[in-house]
């Protein structure tokens, strides 16, 4: 009996010690001025591993050229950017 109970306990201490909804780590990405939207420019982009994104916003202490940054996003519908449309993502954490 006292080893059901022990085994119990082991096995209520171990599941409460698992977190599945553990938090993706952030990734490094670039902040890049791609112009002014004002004449077709791209204002502010981000780049992942050799990818542009459009940020849906980018915070203002941010928005410096080649700024490397940490952060964990979501991918979003397409923004324009000029004439076309580029991918967007919405930035959920940035360090």
């Amino acid at each position: 009996m006292i080893r059901i109970i022990i085994n119990l306990l082991v096995c209520t201490v171990l599941f409460i010690g698992c977190n599945k909804d553990e938090e993706k780590p952030c990734e490094i990405a670039t902040v890049e001025w791609g112009g002014n939207p004002a004449v077709d420019g791209c204002g502010w982009m981000i780049k992942i591993e050799n990818e542009f994104y459009l940020p849906e916003s980018l915070a203002e202490e941010f928005q410096e050229d080649n700024l490397e940054i940490c952060i964990t996003y979501e991918s979003i519908d397409s923004l324009y950017c000029g004439f076309a449309k580029m991918a967007a993502i919405r930035i959920n954490e940035i360090e």
